[in-house]
């Protein structure tokens, strides 16, 4: 009787614990997403933050850019950006400049 509350009692605590060790060996949590490269979830920022960051970069970038094939194209997303982020709409005014920025061939800084 002994025995089996033993056996019953090491494969219920190996069935709670695989996840965690799958997590680990895994390198994450289990079930969580990896971190995307490029997106505007700045680290530390707040969304006027963000968008002043971005704001730079491209602002820096697109002298050195000027001629890409979308530059038009991009300084055109950058104004409407800063127009999002001026009007509290920080989240989208991000975006708009990451997407400006990959327009002229520069990867946003997070």
């Amino acid at each position: 009787m002994n025995y089996i509350r033993l056996l019953s009692a090491a494969a219920l605590t190996v069935l709670i614990t695989a996840p965690a060790f799958a997590g680990a060996a895994t390198g994450g949590v289990v079930g969580s997403l990896p971190r995307q490269s490029g997106s505007i979830h700045l680290a530390g920022m707040t969304g006027p933050e963000k968008c002043t960051s971005l704001e730079k970069q491209f602002d820096g970038a697109i002298k050195a850019h000027a001629k890409a094939a979308k530059a038009k194209e991009a300084k055109l997303a950058r104004e409407e950006g800063g127009k999002l982020c001026a009007a509290g709409n920080a989240d989208q005014g991000a975006m708009k400049i990451e997407q400006a920025l990959r327009d002229i061939g520069v990867a946003p800084k997070n």
